[in-house]
């Protein structure tokens, strides 16, 4: 699965508030809400006049991707929290907010390379395409093949010309050609696993690969295999799965049963047949269900236990980062969203167009097409 990063940014806009941290914010009607506005502090850079969208970097303290327009070109900027340029706009013709290790991605002309979060950069322009650094290793294509490098830009190991390569985690690779696929190792060098006729890659997390097969009747199962790549979990026709986090793994059963099992396959808790786990996996120890009813919300930790309800209905929420969510409201016109914390309670109202936030508690958040800081 190809990434190509220069149009994949979400459409993120961002505010940095004048309010002090651990300000409740609260918003029933319009008016409410712009009253909250004006109470926050729009975004202004300088030779940025078109700002688009302001996106906090991975792991980076103090650092934020602007993304502006001029006459119909798109140009970025690398900026901290007053507005300070650490790289100015047009330097770079995109830099990427997500990676590790301080590499981020970069675009100069028709090529990729990498940067500090200072704006320095520390891999050149010399790939035709780039993908963000997982745990120290990325994807990238020199014009002959995929190559898997290094932090320092080594190449660790190179596919042949018709295989295309996609990291994961803890080092491992997936490897495609047509319908054939291999798992292999980075640290190894080699290909630890090859798909059997019919299977496609589903997802890998927590030591476990979860494979799709089609079946002789039309219907599709999933395969589960583990670090040994030993096939797991195969008295259980599973057809839907969340994908192993924080050691939990929701899934559905061919005869539509919804459960919550560990790591050996164990059944930890039941879900109702209505109740919706929606798009979020656990996370810092909490999963959201939906009541399949209502359209209510609840938080479970791993035990199954219900910790909290959040008050009000809503479309999504996803999964906990820093000790807050996001939560959606769609209701097919107007998109909004907000931010709650790992209590239930609403940091950010639903009101924005866009929301992300930063371990510091500085939401980027947009309203009716304009830019502001908010502390939370």
């Amino acid at each position: 699965m190809r990434i190509r990063l220069k149009y994949i940014f979400i459409l993120i806009a961002a505010v940095i508030a004048t309010a002090g941290a651990g300000t409740a914010f609260l918003a029933k009607s319009y008016s409410e809400e712009v009253q909250l506005v004006r109470s926050l502090k729009p975004v202004e850079l300088a030779g940025m006049d078109s700002l688009i969208q302001l996106v906090p970097m991975d792991g980076a303290e103090n650092r934020f991707v602007a993304e502006g327009e001029e006459d119909g070109r798109l140009f970025y900027a690398l900026t901290d929290r007053d507005g300070s340029c650490v790289a100015e706009a047009g330097q770079y013709d995109y830099i990427d907010f997500q990676g590790d290790n301080d590499r981020y991605l970069f675009q100069q002309g028709e090529y990729f390379g990498y940067l500090n979060q200072d704006g320095q950069p520390v891999i050149p322009a010399r790939y035709k395409e780039g993908s963000p650094f997982v745990e120290g290793w990325s994807v990238v294509w020199d014009e002959t093949q995929d190559c898997i490098i290094d932090t320092k830009g080594k190449t660790c190991y190179r596919a042949k010309p018709n295989q295309r390569l996609t990291m994961l985690q803890d080092g491992y690779f997936l490897m495609e050609n047509g319908y054939q696929l291999w798992v292999g190792s980075v640290t190894n060098k080699e290909t630890l696993f090859y798909s059997k006729k019919g299977m496609s890659f589903d997802s890998y997390s927590e030591g476990f690969f979860w494979f799709s097969q089609d079946r002789d009747d039309g219907e599709i199962r999933l395969l589960c295999y583990n670090a040994d790549f030993q096939q797991v979990f195969s008295d259980k026709t599973i057809q839907r799965t969340s994908g192993f986090s924080d050691g939990r793994c929701f899934i559905e059963t061919g005869e539509g049963e919804k459960q919550c099992i560990g790591e050996k396959g164990n059944t930890v808790f039941q879900l109702k047949r209505d109740w919706l786990t929606g798009t979020s996996q656990f996370s810092q120890g909490l999963a959201w269900i939906n009541d399949g009813k209502n359209n209510n919300w609840f938080c479970v930790n791993t035990r199954g236990d219900r910790v909290f309800s959040l008050s009000g209905t809503y479309s999504d929420c996803g999964a906990f980062e820093d000790g807050y969510a996001l939560v959606i409201d769609d209701d097919y016109d107007n998109l909004k969203k907000g931010l709650a914390d790992n209590r239930g309670k609403l940091a950010l109202p639903v009101c924005f167009e866009s929301v992300s936030w930063t371990k510091g508690r500085t939401a980027v958040v947009g309203y009716e097409g304009k830019l502001y800081f908010a502390d939370f």
